[in-house]
């Protein structure tokens, strides 16, 4: 309690105990530890414009948008760096539709970091765009972010996450385990 010293006694009366620090506020929606401020292509730009964008920002993927800066699939610099090998083809002669994911999950920005972590792990997935109530792109969550700044607790559903829950989903990540196409 602000103020008080050891020696003080505490009014009953007046004087609230402090929180454990258990309690104590941590991030426990996706807005809370999001990245705000991302860049995002849309599927007519070319390969080479979305390598820049992820070049200048230091990123592996950006959100594919339309014009009303919905998402419509992610790109990552593999889907790229396979795009150039495949096709046979400089960058700047490809579109982003040509080598965008085909499946797209997304997280809202209100949702819990339990359920977008799930999704993560459901789906291999290490990013998710986050968007608000209209489906408009208002930011990006990576395991990694969960993984440095959610609230872990000893279970699932209760706590918080668990360790054990985030590290399932970089395991799956790291074990060649793929989505089901469709």
């Amino acid at each position: 309690m602000a103020g008080r010293t050891k020696d003080t006694p505490r009014d009953a009366t007046t004087a609230s105990p402090e929180p454990p620090v258990e309690t104590a506020h941590r991030p426990s929606r996706v807005a809370d530890i999001m990245t705000r401020d991302v860049a995002a292509c849309s599927s007519d730009d070319t390969l080479e414009r979305a390598a820049q964008l992820m070049w200048d920002r230091a990123c592996g993927s950006v959100p594919v948008v339309d014009e009303l800066r919905r998402p419509i699939a992610m790109l990552t610099d593999r889907d790229v760096c396979m795009a150039a090998y495949t096709q046979g083809k400089p960058l700047a002669g490809m579109d982003v539709a040509s080598a965008m994911s085909k499946r797209l999950f997304l997280a809202r920005k209100d949702e819990t970091l339990e359920s977008a972590e799930r999704t993560m792990r459901r789906h291999c997935l290490r990013r998710l765009p986050v968007v608000d109530r209209h489906g408009a792109l208002v930011g990006l969550l990576s395991i990694a972010d969960i993984a440095t700044n959610g609230r872990l607790g000893p279970t699932l559903g209760r706590d918080g996450l668990s360790a054990n829950a985030i590290a399932a989903t970089v395991a799956a990540l790291h074990h060649g385990a793929r989505p089901a196409s469709g």
